[in-house]
């Protein structure tokens, strides 16, 4: 391919006759002096480029400013806005850079080209800096290139540096702000429950003496579990202070709430009150009588035992003291001051000396931290001195007399006025002590150390000891009268319903609220401004503001197809060095063109090569190179074939299918992926929100960048190549190569350039396409914050157990001996049981189950698995007892059981003939008992109720008629229950630790002969409950004072108590069916098992070894557990936008078909000439079409409007050359 002269002489120049359109005065020739206006506007670009430059960094900058001043903060959203905003703030922000990089890379490129125009420099810097403006892969093949041939390797870098400039903008910006997700506290008011207060609605003068009766008979049923408060059940109370409860919230930590502490101060009554002869002291006009003579008691006087004389005294009368009453305090023990000083002594007439006074209360304001969660005492926030250190002896002075005038002040500080009243009410405790005492002095007693029982005597106790004791029993009295702990009473009284409420507050928490806000990050925010102020750097370097005006009169505005074939007739000179080529590859290309050339209005100076700074861009070895270039005689060693390297079409073709097809699959995978929510397997802290935001945005456009880069060096390459082999206009080939630079370019040929149309919009689409993967990549996957639960190893505790140190089942008596002390220990706790059951909620305890409590409260929200065991009572009837009317005794499998007053209306169980003699107060076998029917693993239990089962039918009765009867019952039902276990699981709140589901209830049953179930076992758990049946019979006596509509029940249990209560029985004939009873004994054997292993008994409540005095024998254990709790916790996930993915895989599959439309799969050794289309490519293929020299040489002003009508010419580049025709 041997090229001729290129300077020939046969060419004309086009007048004005011949232009295409002479009505508007444009001519090819153009006017003398004049600058075309787009010449005229390119003289601005400099300016524009250094504005936009500036503005960058002026745009980076001020995002600083805000990150320091946390401005964006202020843009605040809720959370299920995260997602949308994440997306809308990525895409604003990868289409305004992506944008403003296009324009910045339009704007810059024209001024390094035209800066190459007027730049005496070797036609290879030239070349490779063109070659490098049009692409990151380009710019770095070029780069590569200028290790062999050091032609311009500033140039090449500066391109090299500004493209990666600008693709580092791509990759950082979109992470510049991203959603981020905090945790604030928001104050939230919440309602809070206060003080306890009477409801005076409905209370006029007529019914004011039966509201206090009634108020009276409240007390001594609520109160009657006063020494039974725990810190467990007790909110809203520490120690001497009542403080507000507060309701669920959504607040974590303290919060801080109103309190009301009590203090108490007292003061001697003086002697001269005082009747030693009736053991009387006069208050107000009225005589209080001291009743109880044991040494080491301090007492109150009550009601019932006030309101009459000794039984001993000479004249007994009754006085009708009533509700509410004063308290007058008496101790037999004396009771120092600070100074050691006593209250006066008063002598009895049973020659027992006695200090009596009276106490005052003084409600003292408080306020008191309490946890949100739980409600439990956490601190106080301010303190008085409310617990005293030191006290002293005062005549008592300042209560008031009159306490039925103070009860009426209002219904808060009535009811707190009366407190005297309320304290005399208590009821009185059955317990071991010899004296009769009421709940409050069992309390007070035990708070100084003073039980009877106890073998270290205290000689005296000091006033302030009394004093802060009582206070916390008065704190603790009110809670109880405000938090009713026992209802089983109500029904059976006669006095009117009397209610009491709690006042209502409020409290502020502070609430823990997930809001997002947008969040710059300082990271993405200095590389940007880093970037852009490189990027600023190298734009003065294409910038020459000083030269403007002569550069504005510059003819040729770039170096395109066209513009590079009109420059190179203004060098004829260059032919000859273009001659040498044989091969034209790039290496041959640029050795050849080692010339020294200024192409706008300069010379050409070949094979000298002046100083590198006369001329710019000049290499030092330039002269060596020249030297070696060989002459057309003499090819090079390194002239290879085009069709052996990398860049050989088929190559590049499949290079770009499979890089295409590629990222079409990726797509496609990550929407499979995404569809089925995958993505959200990538969990990650909040803490680490946003810097994984930046990571995933970073990468996903970094990979983007560098992936499209590489697609795009690919198919311009390959379109290029197809546009060579085309027989098309030359105008449209300079079109396509021209649109290749860039979607700016590519969209002015679309909008301009109508001839080229077909050709140019494949390249405009390509481009597009390109360009919405640079928006729609960084935005594929955001950062979404959700509620997430992690596993957390969490200990539990479980079932009581006893601890038997052993246990032989063998015989009777082996089996007994080691349950002594257990029964007693059963016999002192379960007075708690009413407490227990009225309680609610109970952790371990829910219905008829007993479920593992987590070991300690979480802070964090959340759900845990735990074993249950599920109480499962099945009753059936006996078919044989045998009644001896005489005996009273019902005979049942050989044993005899009492059938003494059998209650009508009530379910209870039968009394063992022998035990009811000899058990507990000894164990002894009675040898005519015929069996020893205890320790059976189940019970007897007798109804004077019809209980029918599912289908309807009543269990046999037996008839009673002929036994003596206190309750006057004539037919029973006698059956039997055992007890069955199903263990299980259940699920508990981390948080509360209670049971977050409903427990098991049978919903039928049906009658059927009873069976025991029982099976022995050496396990102490198995013992514990298989021997049930003891412990249900060691049930205490119920202790409910107050006036009844029926009979006296003093020989009720709690146990029976319990089903009046939760079976609704009056006494009066109600019908109950029998799963409706066998779930009622459930869920009291299981209080019974919780009680047993929560609630031990008071110290000397009940004895606790067949000694007095002894200490216990034994102690109850729960058994420890590990379990799993699942914790709620935020945490940020991916999220994907299958939106983006689905418009990137239709992106992708179209890139993928447009790369088909520009791939070259069959190609002759002709056509495989040359890898590119920059200024030495386009000179090279000129050469071989001298034809077109008249054509272009008819051009005088060499504008891109002119130039491109003269090159409306048609001809194939590559391959065989088409006959010269015009059109």
């Amino acid at each position: 391919m041997n090229g001729t002269p290129l300077h020939g002489t046969h060419a004309r120049t086009l007048t004005s006759d011949d232009t295409e359109d002479s009505d508007a005065g444009e001519t090819l020739l153009g006017k003398p002096g004049s600058a075309p206006a787009e010449m005229q506007y390119s003289g601005q670009r400099s300016t524009l480029s250094l504005s936009l430059h500036v503005a960058l960094v002026a745009i980076q900058l001020l995002l600083l400013v805000v990150w320091h001043q946390e401005w964006e903060h202020g843009i605040s959203f809720s959370v299920d806005q995260e997602l949308r905003v994440a997306r809308l703030v990525k895409g604003i922000l990868t289409t305004f850079i992506t944008l403003y990089s296009a324009l910045l890379v339009f704007v810059t490129q024209s001024l390094a080209l035209r800066r190459d125009l007027h730049t005496r420099q070797l036609l290879t810097a030239t070349h490779d800096n063109v070659v490098a403006w049009s692409g990151l892969g380009s710019a770095v093949l070029r780069l590569w290139q200028q290790r062999g041939i050091p032609a311009s390797p500033i140039g090449v870098l500066s391109a090299l540096i500004y493209l990666a400039g600008i693709a580092v903008l791509h990759t950082a910006f979109p992470a510049v702000a991203a959603p981020q997700s905090i945790v604030v506290n928001q104050s939230v008011p919440i309602s809070t429950q206060n003080l306890p207060a009477f409801d005076l609605s409905g209370v006029n003068e007529t019914n004011r003496q039966d509201f206090l009766e009634a108020a009276g008979q409240y007390a001594g049923s609520s109160l009657a579990f006063l020494p039974f408060l725990t810190p467990v059940n007790t909110l809203g109370l520490h120690e001497a202070t009542l403080y507000d409860v507060v309701e669920p919230n959504p607040g974590t930590g303290s919060v801080r709430v109103n309190a009301t502490g009590f203090d108490i101060s007292c003061g001697y009554i003086p002697s001269t009150a005082f009747n030693a002869t009736m053991r009387s002291v006069n208050v107000a006009g009225t005589h209080y009588f001291l009743g109880l003579t044991d040494v080491g008691v301090i007492a109150a006087t009550t009601v019932t035992r006030s309101e009459s004389l000794p039984y001993n005294h000479p004249s007994p009368m009754t006085f009708g003291i009533t509700f509410p009453s004063l308290a007058v305090f008496y101790t037999f023990i004396p009771v120092l001051d600070s100074n050691n000083n006593t209250a006066p002594w008063i002598t009895l007439d049973v020659e027992q000396a006695v200090q009596v006074f009276r106490c005052s209360l003084t409600l003292v304001e408080q306020t008191v931290l309490v946890d949100s969660q739980s409600g439990n005492f956490t601190s106080f926030a301010f303190k008085r001195p409310i617990e005293k250190q030191t006290s002293t002896w005062f005549p008592f002075s300042g209560q008031l007399d009159n306490l039925s005038t103070a009860a009426f002040a209002d219904g808060a500080r009535g009811f707190l006025d009366i407190w005297e009243g309320w304290y005399t009410a208590m009821p009185e405790m059955i317990s071991a002590i010899p004296a009769v005492l009421t709940v409050a002095d069992v309390a007070l007693m035990q708070q100084l150390d003073l039980y009877p029982y106890n073998i270290t005597f205290r000689t005296s106790i000091y006033l302030h000891e009394v004093e802060n004791q009582l206070a916390k029993i008065v704190a603790s009295m009110f809670w109880t009268l405000g938090h009713k702990v026992h209802s089983m009473s109500d029904s059976m009284s006669s006095a009117q319903p009397f209610n009491v409420s709690l006042l209502a507050g409020q409290a502020i928490v502070s609430a823990p609220m997930i809001l997002d806000h947008l969040d710059l990050n300082i990271v993405s925010i200095i590389e940007c401004l880093l970037t852009s102020l490189i990027l600023l750097g190298l734009s003065f370097r294409f910038c020459r503001l000083g030269r403007e005006a002569r550069m504005t009169k510059t003819k040729i505005d770039g170096l395109d197809m066209l513009q590079t074939i009109w420059l190179y007739r203004d060098h004829p000179e260059l032919a000859a060095s273009m001659e040498q080529v044989y091969v034209s590859t790039d290496v041959n290309l640029r050795r050849a063109a080692m010339v020294c050339v200024q192409l706008m209005n300069g010379t050409t100076c070949v094979r000298e090569v002046s100083d590198s700074q006369e001329f710019g861009e000049i290499s030092e070895d330039a002269d060596e190179m020249l030297e070696t270039t060989y002459p057309p005689d003499k090819p090079s060693k390194e002239q290879e074939s085009l069709g052996s390297t990398w860049m050989s079409d088929l190559v590049l073709s499949l290079v770009s299918i499979i890089l295409h097809l590629g990222l079409t699959v990726i797509h496609l995978i990550l929407a499979v992926l995404c569809g089925r929510g995958l993505e959200h397997r990538i969990t990650f802290s909040l803490a680490q929100q946003s810097f994984v935001a930046w990571l995933i945005s970073t990468l996903a456009t970094a990979f983007i960048t560098i992936y499209t880069a590489v697609l795009v060096f690919l198919t311009q390459t390959l379109s290029i190549k197809r546009n060579l082999r085309r027989t098309q206009m030359l105008t449209v080939t300079h079109d396509t190569v021209a649109a290749w630079r860039g979607i700016g370019s590519a969209l002015t040929s679309v909008f301009h350039q109508t001839p080229s149309l077909p050709a140019v919009v494949p390249v405009f689409l390509y481009l597009g396409g390109i360009l919405i993967l640079h928006i729609t990549s960084p935005a594929l996957f955001v950062v979404q914050v959700f509620n997430s639960t992690v596993p957390v190893p969490v200990r539990t505790q479980g079932i009581p157990a006893f601890a038997f140190a052993t246990y032989e089942p063998s015989s009777i008596e082996a089996r007994i001996a080691p349950l002594h002390s257990p029964l007693l220990y059963a016999e002192g706790a379960l007075f708690y049981l009413p407490f227990v059951n009225s309680s609610s909620p109970v952790l371990g305890l829910e219905g008829g189950m007993l479920y593992d409590v987590l070991y300690n409260s979480n802070s964090s929200t959340g759900i845990a698995t735990v074993n249950a065991v599920q109480f499962n009572m099945s009753c059936g009837y006996y078919t044989d007892p045998v009644i001896n009317s005489t005996a009273r005794t019902i005979t049942i499998l050989g044993s005899e059981y009492w059938l003494s007053d059998l209650e009508a209306g009530i379910i209870s169980t039968l009394e063992w003939y022998a035990v009811s003699d000899s058990f507990p107060s000894n164990f002894s076998i009675a040898a005519d008992t015929g069996g020893w029917p205890i320790f059976t693993g189940s019970a007897l239990f007798y109804s004077t109720i019809p209980i029918s089962d599912s289908a309807g039918n009543t269990g046999p009765l037996v008839d009673i008629s002929g036994v003596p009867s206190f309750g006057g019952a004539s037919k029973a039902q006698i059956f039997g229950c055992s007890l069955g276990l199903v263990n299980g699981s259940v699920i508990v709140d981390s948080q509360s630790r209670l049971l977050s589901e409903w427990a098991f209830q049978k919903d039928s049953s049906v009658w059927s002969p009873f069976h025991s179930s029982k099976v022995d076992s050496t396990d102490a758990y198995d013992v514990l409950v298989n021997d049930w049946d003891s412990w249900y019979s060691s049930m205490p006596g119920a202790n409910l004072p107050g006036t009844f509509a029926s009979q006296p029940i003093s020989d009720l249990s709690v146990a029976d108590l319990f089903f009046v209560e939760r079976l609704h029985l009056n006494f009066t004939g109600v019908s109950v069916t029998l799963h409706q009873f066998e779930n009622a004994l459930a869920e009291l054997v299981a209080s019974m098992y919780w009680t047993l292993g929560h609630m031990p008994p008071l110290p000397g409540f009940v004895p606790t070894s067949l000694e007095p005095n002894g200490p216990p024998p034994m102690e109850v254990s729960l058994l420890q557990g590990n379990t799993v709790f699942f914790a709620d916790i935020v945490e940020a996930r991916l999220d994907a936008n299958m939106s983006f993915i689905i418009l990137g895989t239709v992106v992708s599959a179209v890139l993928f078909l447009l790369s088909l439309h520009f791939s070259v799969f069959r190609t002759t050794e002709d056509e495989e000439i040359i890898s590119g289309m920059g200024p030495l490519h386009i000179i090279w293929l000129y050469r071989n079409h001298p034809e077109l020299e008249e054509q272009l040489e008819q051009v005088v002003d060499p504008t891109t409007s002119n130039l491109r009508k003269a090159g409306m010419v048609r001809t194939r580049l590559a391959g065989p050359k088409v006959e010269n025709f015009m059109e």
